[in-house]
């Protein structure tokens, strides 16, 4: 479903980044001598369809559907906000509920729609403090979604909070934890260099818990190589074996930044593999060693 494969709170996230944008880019049109832009971003979900449309002549990529023109009618109404001019429709509002801070808008019939749409616009993402606290909500559907946001908030401060999630008893939940992990200490540029760390400690004591399924190793290993680098990422290499081809690609992927020959040595046998990703992963490593 839409929400499974791009995450409601993804948008609204992209949606902040193109507002933050805009303001840089504003400021270099007005020093030039422009006038400045203003945009609005409407959001809401559901299926479409996506492909390539048109004539031999002309095609483009693109996506089409009811859910298509609705989004195009809701960011209409952003000319009206009063804070962000992000709006988005009630489905989105339910996802992010407990996230972030939003205004219902006057509902209005839209065209091409016989019954009024509630549409909200977003005041601000709510507090660390806030987000933090909703991880220990027994709303697990709230602590997932709070797990998930709080990778985009940048704010190193939320690593802690996010380890201790780790032992949530729901498995998305520390899924949804893992990710953010690896998301917060990268783009707060630095990088964990051993796995006594505690957040890189953590990741792979939950890989090898016995119990944890695949799909949990798996977001694990991929969380653990992206933040260790050096000859210790070459401790992933008991993954390399795992009967998952998920957690043994995401194996071969972080030890295939190691430029050393223990890593080749490591790969090399991965390009035997009747698993396409494992043999892809593993080539892919080996050009970027030189060694093919």
């Amino acid at each position: 479903t839409p929400d499974v494969l791009v995450p409601v709170q993804i948008p609204v996230f992209c949606a902040l980044e193109m507002r933050g944008v805009l303001v840089t880019f504003n400021e270099k049109r007005v020093a030039a001598g422009k006038n400045a832009i203003e945009i609005g971003v409407g959001i809401t979900y559901g299926e479409v369809i996506s492909g390539p449309v048109g004539s031999p002549n002309r095609r483009d990529f693109t996506v089409i559907g009811d859910i298509v023109n609705l989004a195009n009618r809701i960011e209409q109404r952003s000319k009206g906000g009063r804070h962000t001019k992000i709006v988005f429709s009630g489905p989105v509002e339910a996802k992010v509920r407990g996230l972030l801070e939003c205004e219902a808008m006057t509902e209005e019939v839209v065209r091409g729609k016989e019954e009024p749409v509630a549409v909200f616009e977003l005041v601000r993402v709510r507090s660390l403090d806030s987000l933090v606290s909703n991880l220990l909500a027994t709303d697990v559907a709230l602590r997932g979604r709070s797990a998930e946001i709080l990778g985009y908030t940048r704010n190193r401060a939320a690593v802690g909070p996010l380890v201790k999630c780790l032992k949530d008893p729901d498995e998305n939940v520390r899924i949804a934890a893992a990710s953010s992990i690896a998301r917060l200490v990268r783009e707060g540029g630095s990088t964990i260099i051993a796995f006594d760390e505690r957040p890189v400690g953590a990741l792979l004591a939950l890989a090898r818990e016995p119990g944890s399924s695949a799909r949990l190793v798996s977001a694990c290993v991929a969380a653990a190589g992206q933040l260790v680098h050096g000859e210790r990422v070459l401790e992933l290499a008991d993954f390399l074996e795992s009967e998952d081809t998920r957690v043994a690609a995401n194996a071969v992927e972080a030890i295939g930044r190691v430029r050393t020959p223990k890593a080749v040595d490591l790969l090399l046998p991965k390009l035997a593999s009747s698993n396409n990703r494992l043999r892809a992963n593993a080539a892919l490593a080996l050009i970027a060693c030189g060694r093919y």
